[in-house]
């Protein structure tokens, strides 16, 4: 904003301003009043005219300061509409997995033939009630029922087949029904045959087989018309050479042949990636560390009154142990060195036998279920099994160190070849995931897991990446290596010759999120 110079009457002009004789009369006189400090009138009026500029500039910048400060103001409350709307309209486009809206060509006639032939061949307690007849007669392409067990659901349904085959003329071959599992779809097979025999139109096993279908035997075609992978496998149905398309989606028995599979994957994720490695400790030494037990479990509250007695015996308890473990041919081990580190334990000096750099964990030795269970030291009440009980109770209630407790000389054989990095026979220790019952097969919790995170219609990599977890939470590990471990697996499957992918993979490829 430019600014104007004020105009000023002539005697509050500046001296600057005056003519030259005036100008230095004004000074000497200026400068004599002032030694005789008397008033001097035109230093007041250039004082004065000073002030008045000075004044008027402050003004002029302070007005255009709030000026600016309220038009702004006011500007934030002003409503701009826009119209982002196109100029041209567009048409709704066209479904075409959308049912048509058609009718079924129910007459009041044929009504009454199915209902007098339904009275006549069926017993009286399986006579359809009004609700299940205004199912079986709905003449919409889609009929939605909502029922609980035993409402008599698959009875009206296989009515409804009857009515469309044998009194509207539709080929059974064109139908499928589906169902959830083996079992369901059994049950529903043996009642399609029995009604259809009634009505004089008898079908065989196959047929009725071909008709209904699971879910899983169902999208398995679907999948396998899809070009390369005509000879699609189902993980889920790995086995020995067989497959069974409605094996029950629900057991999550692993085969040997999944876990082939699987522990091939691993292998691979051990060789070339190095965070997943790194994940794996950790697991490891969590999933292998003794389990805990509440103080106030009652066989620690047996026990901890000969913690003192206990201690005293354990170095001669863990020479003893050690000599069974050494002419087994199980000990030493191979990665782990063998050391008597001390451990308090409720006040007490308990002993180990060996720590693992690679955990950094300590090691007991357990007795093993094959040994003689009456082995004793000499002048001892107890057996060796039993002073081994006394002491694994009370490191569970008060030993606060990663401690791996080897109870037999199998689990110390994996425990070999998981430290050796033979990953080709999988990581050789089980995992228990917070909330789970029970620890399972490392990679087998990764399959649970992860049929978990499918099942909730959700990608196993974008949901583990969505999720949060305590800094030192051991599942923090285990949920970031199973988002490595499945993206690996399903790649590693589809490499296969010939390709083998999940059920839940497959039903994702005809879904809204298609990958592939």
């Amino acid at each position: 904003m430019p600014q104007h110079k004020p105009d000023l009457p002539p005697e509050l002009r500046p001296l600057a301003e005056m003519p030259l004789l005036k100008r230095l009369a004004a000074r000497l006189f200026g400068h004599g009043l002032t030694r005789l400090r008397a008033q001097h009138r035109f230093s007041w009026l250039h004082g004065q005219a000073d002030g008045f500029r000075s004044g008027h500039e402050a003004g002029v910048e302070y007005g255009y300061r709030e000026g600016k400060a309220d038009g702004i103001e006011e500007g934030r409350q002003v409503l701009l509409i826009r119209d982002f709307r196109p100029d041209e309209h567009s048409a709704p486009g066209v479904d075409d997995s959308l049912f048509d809206d058609w009718r079924l060509p129910l007459t009041a006639d044929v009504k009454k033939r199915i209902k007098a032939d339904v009275a006549r061949l069926l017993p009286a307690h399986a006579q359809p009630s009004a609700a299940q007849w205004k199912m079986i007669f709905s003449d919409t392409p889609s009929t939605s029922v909502i029922a609980g067990a035993g409402a008599g659901k698959s009875t009206s349904l296989v009515l409804r087949i009857l009515l469309l085959t044998h009194y509207l003329g539709f080929e059974l071959s064109s139908m499928t029904v589906v169902t959830f599992t083996r079992e369901s779809r059994k049950d529903f097979i043996n009642k399609l045959m029995d009604i259809l025999t009634l009505w004089g139109q008898p079908i065989d096993m196959k047929e009725a087989q071909a008709v209904v279908r699971t879910f899983h035997s169902r999208i398995l075609p679907m999948v396998r018309s899809l070009p390369g992978f005509e000879r699609l496998q189902a993980f889920e149905n790995l086995s020995a050479g067989f497959e069974d398309a409605d094996s029950n989606p629900f057991d999550l028995r692993i085969s040997d042949a999944q876990r082939q599979q699987m522990n091939a994957c691993y292998h691979q994720l051990q060789g070339r990636h190095a965070r997943f490695r790194e994940l794996i400790a950790p697991l490891a030494r969590q999933g292998l560390q003794l389990r805990e037990l509440e103080r106030d479990h009652p066989d620690v509250q047996k026990r901890i009154a000969v913690t003192e007695l206990a201690a005293k015996r354990d170095e001669e308890l863990c020479d003893v142990i050690e000599d069974l473990w050494f002419r087994a041919g199980a000990w030493p081990i191979k990665g782990i060195e063998p050391s008597r580190q001390r451990f308090e334990i409720n006040g007490a000096q308990f002993h180990c036998h060996g720590y693992i750099p690679a955990l950094d964990a300590w090691v007991m030795l357990g007795f093993d279920p094959r040994e003689n269970a009456q082995i004793s030291r000499p002048n001892s009440k107890l057996s060796v099994r039993a002073e081994w009980a006394v002491k694994r109770t009370l490191f569970q209630a008060f030993c606060r160190k990663p401690l791996i407790w080897l109870d037999s000389y199998d689990a110390s054989k994996r425990l070999l070849s998981s430290l050796a990095g033979d990953a080709s026979a999988g990581p050789g220790f089980d995992y228990k995931v917070k909330g789970e019952l029970v620890s399972a097969p490392l990679l087998d919790s990764f399959v649970m897991a992860a049929g978990f995170i499918e099942n909730l219609g959700l990608d196993v990599p974008t949901a583990v990446g969505q999720m949060s977890f305590a800094k030192d939470d051991p599942d923090r590990f285990f949920f970031e290596a199973l988002s490595i471990f499945w993206k690996a697996l399903e790649d590693h499957l589809l490499d296969q010759s010939p390709p083998i992918m999940t059920y839940n993979r497959m039903f994702s490829l005809f879904g809204e999120n298609m990958r592939l």
